[in-house]
């Protein structure tokens, strides 16, 4: 359906939703029920929904979430291409080292309160991100070492 948007033509609307489910990793289900979908594969295609409307900016909350290591790496791939794109990614995760992995700049909210903002490298030696990510007594190891 989102696709409809930007065409009127049924025959290129198919050929876009074919591109985009190849893009996604999901051409060869694009006949299956969502319900039949792995979980990974159903969060592909909610990325699919959302890039068949030709956003500029796309807003993600936990698409790496229950993901097992391969989905992981393979939907990080899919962001960084649809960054390199020109895509724009708000992505809201508590998988840090994935996050660090497609980010140019994050933000650390813990508990409402901004604690942290700045480049991948700068956060990850943030204190106040240590603390929260891995606890007081962790986070004061950690510091040390680094």
């Amino acid at each position: 359906m989102g696709t409809l948007h930007h065409t009127s033509s049924l025959s290129k609307e198919r050929e876009q939703v074919e591109r985009i489910l190849d893009m996604v990793g999901l051409g060869h289900v694009g006949d299956s029920l969502g319900r039949s979908l792995s979980i990974g594969d159903r969060k592909r295609l909610e990325l699919a929904k959302v890039l068949a409307t030709r956003p500029r900016v796309v807003l993600l909350d936990e698409v790496l979430g229950s993901l097992i290591p391969a989905e992981v790496a393979s939907i990080l791939d899919l962001l960084r291409k649809l960054r390199h794109e020109g895509l724009a990614i708000v992505l809201i995760e508590h998988n840090m080292s994935a996050l660090m992995t497609v980010s140019d700049r994050i933000l650390v909210v813990n508990q409402g309160r901004e604690i942290c903002r700045g480049v991948p490298s700068e956060v990850s030696r943030d204190p106040g991100v240590l603390e929260a990510h891995l606890g007081k007594d962790f986070a004061s190891v950690e510091a040390k070492t680094c």
